[in-house]
């Protein structure tokens, strides 16, 4: 919980350093790099429901900074693509036939 915190400091503290909104990939890869530890770190785990919290608060400090909207969907249409790719290899999985009692 207190790196959740730490997490939102550190972020503030670099995108209002910048003076200006994040403008394109490059303006939102450190803050991407702080982000993404933790998430990994926390995914790892497997804890999706608290590194999914980490997402969140990297795009609402986006959002909060001045990101363009276009910005914004990008990141945003990362979900469902993850989504798509993972039940894809889940569906290929050999324990997802027995899991399903054979049938897919």
């Amino acid at each position: 919980e207190t790196m959740k915190i730490a997490t939102v400091l550190v972020l503030a503290r670099i995108l209002a350093s910048r003076g200006g909104p994040p403008r394109g990939i490059f303006g939102v890869l450190l803050p991407g790099i702080v982000t993404g530890i933790p998430f990994l770190l926390v995914a790892a785990q497997p804890d999706i429901g608290s590194a999914s919290v980490y997402a969140a608060i990297f795009l609402g400090m986006l959002y909060w900074s001045g990101a363009s909207k276009k910005l914004l969907f990008a990141f945003l249409a990362l979900g469902p693509a993850i989504g798509i790719w993972a039940m894809a290899a889940l569906r290929r999985a050999p324990a997802a036939a027995r899991l399903a009692g054979g049938k897919r």
